[in-house]
């Protein structure tokens, strides 16, 4: 007797709509007639996932998938195997799912993303190296270059990230409508620094949706350095056109990400860091800097640089009105938390750079608290700028009150950080051990 496909079909609703349970003993007793069958072997896998019978689950998929099935079974296999820790195994399904389909890029980036979990970075390296030949996916080629990157293999982590920028560029189309200037500020600044070599400095900003006041006033701010600075704008899912005709570099990432800008903010850093810069700050779009807010964070390094090691300059800020007036100038305790806005990063401290892109997304509201204590954990060492270079939009309630004045529409209570710290209290060992090392902290 043959399944017929309506009954199939209410299965599969039974099982997508919460019904697991209710489904599963039908779906068994059709397997018992029909015990090869593919549809009801991937019906099964999919049930017991949803039952939390995982060790059950991952060798449904795994008959579902010899039943040839499609290689979507060795990946879920894979995918559940890997998150019991079972890394060899997990391995072992995805390169079978690989072989079905050699030119998957989702497959690939579950083998990327799972050798860069486990710093086994050497083994992922063929992996990373053919997302990089066939992907024009933006998220599947920062992994890939990532893992690149700490196998050590600068070179080819390079073009990666170049090649990010590359496919982050306006279309044709967008380009004839934005008009750019005879002469880019680009270019010029590349033939005067051949002429007279001199380092290189990068501010990377992250934006979503903010208003081209705000942006305009953000990237003014950097254009008006004292010093030579390159600014990276990459936008979170909602590019703005006409950044192509302000003279800086445009990434365009093609989804927002709902981490509080970290993903965005990541990608910029480590383009930066690949290319070589010497130093690389960050710059929230709805901020902006006083003009020798580099200049003296380089003064401030190279001061510190004669007493002893220096990985890392924390520079001061004023807490703003949105009208722009000085709310507080604050110089603020840096025991525990030390704002993105203020950090300009020499290259010691790059390697920590790219745990604002791998910070698990339940901890991106506090990513600075845990960025700041994962600084101090790998033993990297700050130098204070006293000079208050750095003007934050402050849109919280708690300073106004503190002075008597009534906050202005849409700011914000403190952040409650027992949220984020239940979070990460909810999770198994294991699964705390990898979210303490994706943010780069020391379990």
């Amino acid at each position: 007797m043959t399944i017929r496909a309506a009954r199939l079909a209410e299965l599969l609703e039974q099982v997508n709509h919460g019904q697991a349970q209710k489904a599963l003993p039908s779906i068994n007793r059709w397997l018992d007639k029909q015990p090869g069958h593919h549809a009801l072997l991937n019906l099964k896998a999919e049930a017991l996932r949803e039952l939390g019978r995982v060790s059950e689950a991952i060798e449904a998929f795994k008959a579902a998938a010899q039943a040839s099935a499609g290689a979507h079974n060795w990946q879920k296999a894979g995918m559940l195997l890997a998150g019991e820790g079972r890394i060899d195994a997990a391995v072992a399904c995805l390169q079978n799912a690989l072989k079905e389909l050699p030119e998957s890029e989702d497959i690939l980036n579950a083998l990327i993303s799972m050798y860069f979990d486990v710093q086994r970075f050497s083994e992922g390296v063929e992996f990373a190296r053919r997302q990089v030949q066939i992907s024009r996916d933006i998220h599947f080629l920062f992994k890939a270059a990532l893992l690149l990157q700490r196998g050590d293999l600068a070179e080819e982590a390079s073009r990666a990230f170049k090649a990010i920028v590359d496919l982050s560029q306006p279309s044709p189309v967008a380009a004839d409508v934005v008009p750019t200037p005879s002469t880019s500020v680009v270019d010029s600044q590349s033939a005067n620094a051949a002429r007279h070599p001199q380092p290189r400095y990068a501010i990377v900003t992250p934006y979503h949706q903010e208003s081209r006041e705000v942006l305009e006033r953000c990237i003014r701010s950097v254009r008006e350095q004292t010093v030579p600075v390159e600014h990276i704008l990459v936008a979170d899912g909602h590019p703005q056109d006409w950044i192509d005709a302000t003279g800086v570099r445009h990434l365009r990432l093609d989804r927002a990400h709902g981490d509080h800008g970290h993903t965005p903010r990541a990608m910029g850093a480590m383009l930066a860091s690949s290319e070589g810069y010497e130093g690389i700050g960050f710059l929230d779009a709805s901020n902006w800097l006083e003009p020798r807010h580099v200049a003296s964070c380089v003064e401030t390094y190279q001061s510190a640089l004669k007493q002893g090691r220096t990985d890392y300059v924390i520079a001061r800020r004023n807490l703003c009105r949105p009208d722009g007036s000085v709310l507080i100038a604050w110089r603020e305790s840096i025991d525990e938390h030390v704002d993105p806005n203020c950090f300009f990063f020499f290259p010691a401290a790059y390697p920590m750079l790219q745990h604002f892109g791998l910070m698990p997304k339940a901890l991106s509201v506090a990513a600075d608290r845990f960025f700041y204590l994962a600084l101090r954990e790998r033993g990297l060492q700050p130098a204070v700028n006293e000079q208050i270079s750095v003007n934050y939009l402050c849109m919280w309630q708690a300073p106004y009150a503190a002075l008597g004045e009534t906050p202005p529409p849409g700011a914000k209570p403190n952040i409650d950080s027992q949220a984020t710290l239940a979070w990460l209290k909810s999770r198994n060992p294991e699964e705390r051990r990898l979210a303490y090392r994706l943010m780069g902290n020391v379990p």
